[in-house]
């Protein structure tokens, strides 16, 4: 068992993994990926409020607007 942060993605890497950016969305930061139908999905929240894990508009796998998305440069 491993205590980590980290994804398991992130220690045992595959092949076969989409392209995941670090964005901001509703003030937060979050992980996000293109779908095979070009929307763009939510992967993972990165928060270290306990609160912030309870809101609705971070489920991973929600599909998000790209007007409401903010790039990390």
């Amino acid at each position: 068992m491993l205590y980590t942060p980290l994804a398991v993605e992130d220690i045992f890497p595959t092949a076969d993994k989409p392209a995941v950016k670090l964005v901001q969305y509703g003030g937060k930061m979050v992980y996000i990926t293109e779908n095979d139908l070009g929307e763009i999905q939510l992967e993972r929240l990165l928060s270290s409020d306990p609160k912030d894990y309870l809101n609705q508009s971070f489920i991973p796998g929600t599909i998000l607007k790209r007007d409401t998305i903010q790039h990390i440069k």
